[in-house]
C-alpha cells in the first residue's frame, strides 16, 4: 500500500482502498464471478455522504454509496458491487455477530484519529449528536433523497450515451454535440465518462470536469 500510495500520489486511506478493490478483482474475475459483496453498514454510509458534504461535492456524491453498483476495472468490463448491510446499523452487525459466535477481524487502526475518517467517525459525528440524536439518520435520509434524483438524472444520461458517447478500447471520445445538453447532464456525462476510464470518481474535481466542458465548446 505504501509503494502504491507514492507511485499514486495518494493519501494512505485512498491508496489501502484502491488496493483492497485491485486484490477484491483480481480473486472475482480468477474464478469467473463479476460480483462482489461488501459489508458496509449504515454507519459506514453516514460518514461517507458526511465526507463528501466537507469536499464540497455535489449530487451524486451526496448520495454516497448504493446497495447495487457499478465499477470499471482496468480491463472495461463492470462489476457489481452489493452492499447488503446499507441500512443495518453498526452496533446491530455487532451484536448479530456476538450472538451468533461470529468474531470479526479488527482493525487497529480504525480508532486512530489521524485519518480522516476516523476522525468523523469517533469524534465528529458523536459531537454533532449532541444537537441532534438523529443526525446520523438525517444524513442517511439525505443520501436516499439525493439517489432518487440521480436514478433520474442517470435514465435521461442513458438515453444520450451511446449517441454521444464513442469507445474505442481505453479511450472514450465525447462528441461536440454534448455542449447542446442542458448543463446538468453535462456534468454528469463528465463524470460517467471517467467512471468507465478510471473505475471511480475519486480525486474528480469541479474543475476537471469545468475544464472538459469548456472543450465541448
Amino acid at each position: 500500500v505504501r509503494d502504491y500510495q507514492k507511485t499514486h500520489s495518494l493519501t494512505l486511506e485512498e491508496a489501502a482502498r484502491d488496493v483492497r478493490y485491485a486484490f477484491l478483482t483480481q480473486v472475482t474475475r480468477s474464478v469467473g464471478g463479476n460480483t462482489i459483496v461488501l459489508g458496509h453498514s449504515a454507519d459506514d454510509q453516514a460518514e461517507t455522504v458526511f465526507m463528501h458534504i466537507l469536499r464540497g461535492s455535489g449530487l451524486r456524491g451526496i448520495g454516497g454509496m448504493r446497495e447495487i453498483s457499478q465499477r470499471y476495472s482496468h480491463d472495461q468490463k463492470p462489476l457489481t458491487l452489493l452492499r447488503p448491510l446499507l441500512e443495518v446499523n453498526r452496533a446491530e452487525i455487532e451484536a448479530y455477530c456476538k450472538d451468533n459466535g461470529i468474531h470479526p477481524r479488527n482493525d487497529p487502526s480504525n480508532t486512530d484519529i489521524r485519518y480522516h475518517r476516523n476522525a468523523i467517525r469517533n469524534k465528529i459525528l458523536p459531537y454533532l449528536q449532541q444537537f441532534n440524536p438523529s443526525f446520523k439518520k438525517a444524513l442517511l435520509r439525505l443520501a436516499k433523497s439525493s439517489q432518487q434524483d440521480m436514478n433520474f438524472i442517470d435514465e435521461e444520461l442513458s438515453g444520450v450515451w451511446e449517441s454521444l458517447v464513442k469507445i474505442s478500447g481505453d479511450t472514450l471520445t465525447i462528441r461536440s454535440d454534448a455542449k447542446n445538453l442542458p448543463t446538468s447532464l453535462q456534468h454528469h456525462l463528465v463524470h460517467k465518462v471517467v467512471s468507465h476510464l478510471n473505475g471511480n470518481q475519486i480525486n474528480l474535481e469541479s474543475i476537471h470536469v469545468e475544464a472538459t466542458i469548456s472543450l465541448l465548446h
